[in-house]
């Protein structure tokens, strides 16, 4: 099923038509499916995220990076005007604001990193010319 989906992405993305055709399907059979449902759903959703990374890694992984820095950066702030009124240091504010920094700063720069070796790997060989006199 995660090859399925990969065809269709790929159908809308060369923008080819899809003709669906009726079938005759047998529900009757014992045991219609070899996998477990949550299992095979599992690995369906995963090669659509695989898929969608490889395709659009800015927008799966940078855009949530760049939120999860920005709640990290507030809560920061927060914990700075907190400490200031209060001189009471909050543990709990200290540790979400390491763990979205941490989070979102790895998220921008893997989306980073995906973006460019995406852009690397679909680029067009140069070709070479020699000249002979």
């Amino acid at each position: 099923m995660g090859a399925g989906s990969q065809i269709l992405a790929q159908i809308t993305e060369n923008q080819f038509t899809v003709t669906e055709i009726p079938i005759d399907v047998r529900y009757d059979i014992r045991k219609p499916s070899s996998q477990n449902p949550i299992s095979h759903g599992w690995t369906v959703l995963t090669s659509i995220v695989w898929y969608v990374a490889e395709k659009r890694p800015l927008q799966l992984l940078g855009v949530p990076g760049l939120v999860s820095c920005a709640i990290g950066i507030f809560c920061g702030l927060w914990l700075l005007q907190e400490y200031n009124q209060s001189h009471y240091f909050s543990l709990p504010l200290s540790i979400l604001v390491a763990m979205f920094t941490i989070i979102g700063v790895i998220a921008v720069f893997m989306s980073l990193t995906l973006y460019v070796i995406t852009r690397l790997q679909y680029r067009q060989p140069s070709t070479v010319v020699t000249v002979k006199k």
